[in-house]
């Protein structure tokens, strides 16, 4: 059976198959009041229009054939249905509600083949728009499973986004969150090529939970978002390129930012480029901060606050997450102590300091069943830092590969101790998270110590005796830092009478303990 056209004035709730081929190639169904509530199949041929004014809950296959204009849902219906475009192209799904819901996100996929050269827009897309006025719950594929090639031109939640993508006339631009995965090749939007213009392809307020966008490819147009949530991923499989044509600044977008993040401590999540292992670079501009205008922080290779892929600013200015190159090297500015720089230990500490290793992305240890450290470790007093003192320290490592963070903790192991002099660093079992054949960390750093060439890629650190500290040290809660909660522990210490108070080590708690503890502060006396 075949059908053309079907308009209701309440819901429709019935389902709706058609088998064969129609004649027109195309079909529409409107529900003026209602909802639509049933599951449309159509085997062969394809859909023109979905328009309803209340919630769409059923659902839409379209084997063998497009979407061709547009699902319409306004009256603040939502969208709660998955709509499956096997083997052709979606054009547009607009929604005046949210799509999906917290506990339900919804489907949305599109497996037609759109390959074509880089940087080249024809129109030939898989996905065209998929906007909201609401919250978007969604696992949105605009990618052919086999050949992974496939794009979108925007993917938008906004309180006045328009069916074009853009903002209505008359309506506030208030962005909207953002949870689910987003899997595609490319994508890109050009709404001008004389002069040549990009539009963002991806803009949300929070991308939330534990969402991933991810390109196989590069994004070709920018990636604006408001904040990356701690649980939150944003893979691209190679570069991150540069802006193709800077956009307007009267349009309230960075010019030159390729992916930006409007919340100052925004980057909360993980940003891994060259996930696929490949040749991509660290080519374009990473903004975080400032949405209407230029960013807070603007990192790339040349010219920016901060220099790519091997930035200092420290991951808690940023908001606590990283945005690395694959493979990882480790971020000598947030180490403690910072490569190329050193801990002056009291007596109490050689055997409890405990250093702390922190890279770009997340790593894990390959084989935790095997006698291989994840790490290996080498020290000496001068130029020679050969002798390997590996088992001396026990390394941790957390989690998987699915749960890997950046951080690797080293400490002594029971009854050995720091030794005064050097320490090298270089990874041994240790994978790259996330990253296609989980390769090793490649470590580069260019230590100022006068060492040979053969160490400069890689963790270099000094332990030293502190001769100018008191033997108490400041860090009286003994969790091998010194920060302000210290100077909390010391005042308990002193109210309370006990040993910790005795900064100045004379074997009585006086107030003058209290100048002492300040001195071994400032002195970072552990």
């Amino acid at each position: 059976g075949q059908f053309f056209r079907i308009d209701a004035d309440g819901g429709i709730d019935s389902g709706l198959t058609s088998r064969q081929t129609v004649s027109k190639q195309s079909i529409t169904v409107r529900s003026a009041l209602g909802g639509i509530g049933a599951d449309i199949i159509l085997e062969q041929g394809s859909l023109d229009r979905i328009e309803t004014q209340g919630d769409f809950t059923g659902s839409l296959t379209i084997e063998n054939g497009n979407l061709n204009e547009i699902i319409r849902i306004t009256g603040s219906g939502d969208l709660l249905g998955d709509i499956r475009v096997e083997n052709g192209k979606i054009d547009t799904i607009w929604v005046q509600g949210d799509i999906g819901t917290p506990t339900k996100p919804v489907t949305i996929f599109s497996g037609q083949d759109v390959s074509q050269p880089p940087g080249n827009d024809t129109g030939r897309f898989t996905i065209r728009y998929v906007l909201c006025r609401g919250d978007m719950y969604a696992d949105i594929t605009a990618s052919d499973g086999a050949s992974k090639e496939g794009q979108f031109k925007r993917i938008r939640a906004n309180e006045g986004v328009d069916e074009d993508g853009e903002i209505a006339i008359g309506l506030s631009n208030v962005p909207r969150d953002f949870t689910g995965t987003i899997t595609t090749y490319t994508a890109i939007e050009i709404v001008n090529t004389d002069p040549f213009e990009q539009i963002p392809c991806i803009m949300f307020d929070d991308v939330l939970g534990s969402s991933t966008i991810q390109f196989f490819d590069e994004p070709r147009s920018p990636v604006t978002i408001n904040a990356l949530s701690a649980g939150s991923k944003i893979l691209i499989g190679d570069q991150l390129a540069v802006v193709q044509r800077p956009l307007e600044p009267t349009m309230g977008f960075p010019e030159d930012s390729m992916l930006f993040i409007g919340d100052t401590d925004g980057l909360k999540g993980q940003v891994i480029v060259n996930q696929s292992n490949g040749i991509g670079t660290w080519a374009g501009e990473f903004g975080i901060g400032n949405a209407l205008g230029d960013p807070t922080i603007e990192v790339k290779p040349t010219g920016g606050d901060d220099t790519a892929p091997f930035y200092t600013t420290l991951p808690a200015t940023l908001g606590g997450g990283a945005i690395g190159l694959a493979p990882f090297n480790f971020h000598a500015e947030a180490c403690v102590p910072a490569s190329d720089g050193g801990a002056a230990l009291t007596p109490g500490h050689y055997s409890t300091y405990e250093v702390t290793m922190e890279h770009y992305g997340p790593v894990y240890e390959g084989d935790t069943t095997d006698s291989v450290a994840p790490l290996a470790i080498f020290y000496g007093t001068g130029v020679g830092i050969s002798n390997d003192v590996t088992g001396n320290f026990d390394i941790t490592v957390s989690g998987t590969e699915a749960t890997a963070s950046r951080v690797i903790k080293i400490k002594p192991a029971s009854g050995e101790e720091w030794e005064d002099g050097f320490y090298r660093v270089a990874p041994n079992d240790l994978k790259c998270a996330h990253v296609d054949g989980n390769p090793k960390p490649v470590y580069k750093f260019d230590t100022s110590f006068d060492l040979p060439a053969s160490y400069l890629d890689q963790y270099i650190f000094m332990i030293s005796a502190d001769k100018g500290c008191d033997p108490i040290g400041a860090d009286v809660n003994g969790d091998g830092s010194i920060t302000p909660t210290d100077f909390t522990a010391w005042i308990a210490a002193f109210n309370n009478g006990d040993p910790e108070c005795d900064q100045n080590n004379n074997g009585t708690c006086e107030s003058t303990d209290f100048t002492a503890w300040i001195a071994n502060y400032n002195m970072g006396c552990l």
